[in-house]
């Protein structure tokens, strides 16, 4: 009984199409026009029982399941629910006779079940939507709340970009300033090193001067003891001449003394200068 109902079903389509005017044709890749059903196809993928896949086909070598077939079936129950006696003799449009109101009415019963399974899913569906229309302005409100955050987020991190640029041309000018300082201390320490050894040279020359002083007045002194008897004029000569050595010694003894004096506070200055630097540059 399935294949007659079909078979009925698809004249009644072609019937009723025929009531229509003809629309524009539209292309289908696998029905040219030479073909045997190519108005038929037409005439109901213009009236909306029928449709194309995505890629332009109707593969009409393709089983109709039964979904499909409910599908067709409920547009023309709408369809034919359109159709009034009034609007028949108007001819506008032909009525459907008892047959075709018998007919219906199998179909109806016979995809009653798929046709409220297809109610339900079409409400599904049009709940789903709102839904998803709903959400989606929500998300967009979100979305525009993020980029905001995001637009801050760069500010951000431009500004944070711009002080790190800042501070590492700081610390660029603080490492200039930290190697100069420390090139003058090196610079100071070898002056202070130069100077502790000119100390130390000068202190070496000192010791051998008081050791030549030493030999010296040795000497007198046994050329004394040993020409105690001689000529009273020799011994005021000789007495003489050791005062006059004795002064000059004094007065050599002295000057080095003011010279390491002098430089033994030079060395004390420059000590001090070196370790005010040494904490100045560790205190920047």
């Amino acid at each position: 009984m399935g294949k007659r109902l079909i078979a009925v079903l698809v004249s009644t389509l072609i019937v009723l199409t025929l009531c229509w005017p003809a629309l524009a044709a539209i292309e289908v890749k696998d029905v040219p026009r030479g073909h045997w059903a190519y108005s038929a196809v037409q005439r109901l993928l213009e009236k909306g029982y029928l449709s194309l896949y995505q890629d332009q086909t109707f593969r009409g070598d393709s089983p109709v399941d039964r979904y499909t077939f409910a599908v067709v079936v409920a547009r023309l129950i709408s369809e034919m629910s359109m159709l009034s006696p009034a609007a028949a003799t108007s001819g506008a449009a032909a009525a459907p006779d008892k047959q075709d109101q018998e007919l219906l009415k199998q179909l109806t019963t016979e995809f009653r079940d798929e046709l409220v399974q297809l109610a339900t899913v079409d409400e599904s569906l049009r709940n789903d939507l709102i839904l998803a229309s709903k959400e989606i302005t929500v998300l967009r409100e979100d979305l525009n709340k993020i980029l905001v955050q995001v637009f801050q987020v760069q500010q951000s991190v431009t500004a944070l970009a711009n002080s790190a640029d800042e501070l590492g041309q700081r610390l660029n000018s603080l490492e200039a300033a930290q190697e100069s300082d420390v090139q003058d201390l090196l610079t100071l320490s070898n002056e202070v090193a130069q100077l502790k050894n000119e100390v130390i040279s000068l202190g070496n020359d000192y010791r051998l001067l008081e050791q030549r002083f030493n030999l010296l007045e040795k000497k007198i002194d046994d050329e004394i003891l040993t020409r105690t008897s001689g000529v009273y004029i020799r011994q005021q000569t000789l007495e003489k001449d050791l005062q006059r050595l004795s002064q000059e010694f004094e007065s050599y003894r002295r000057n080095s003394e003011a010279e390491m004096g002098e430089l033994q506070t030079r060395n004390q200055w420059l000590t001090i200068g070196a370790i005010g630097a040494l904490i100045l540059a560790i205190a920047k």
